[in-house]
């Protein structure tokens, strides 16, 4: 009996899914976070805006 070649490739496509769909669940996920809020005034030196670029 022969399997014709649209269900073959159904199955490739499912098969392929399931894989990447599995590898998927073994990767850790990473949390990723915002940057904390920086307060820059216009009567600051530059000493302090330096310190500031450097955060």
């Amino acid at each position: 009996m022969k399997i014709p070649v649209t269900l073959k490739i159904a199955a490739l496509a499912v098969a392929t899914t399931g894989f990447y769909t599995y590898v998927g669940q073994l990767v850790p996920q990473k949390e990723v976070h915002p940057p904390a809020e920086v307060a820059i005034s216009k009567d600051m030196n530059p000493d302090q805006m330096r310190k500031v670029g450097r955060e």
